[in-house]
């Protein structure tokens, strides 16, 4: 199954990814910060047409 968590960096959305990857799901990991702890394949930063924020897309499978 493809599963996409919002918030991938933070607390339960690492465990939420972790338990997912575990499980053989493939996983798309979004959050609004660089700085988390995901040890899982590429990331990629996007910037935002307009606007100076970024999004992290961890991506698995």
């Amino acid at each position: 199954m493809r599963i996409s968590v919002f918030g991938a960096t933070g607390m339960a959305g690492t465990a939420i990814v972790e338990e997912a990857l575990d499980r053989g799901h493939t996983v798309t990991g979004v959050s609004r910060i660089t700085s988390g702890d995901l040890a899982i394949a590429v990331v990629d930063e996007i910037e935002i047409p307009g606007g100076e924020r970024h999004i992290t897309v961890v991506r698995t499978g």
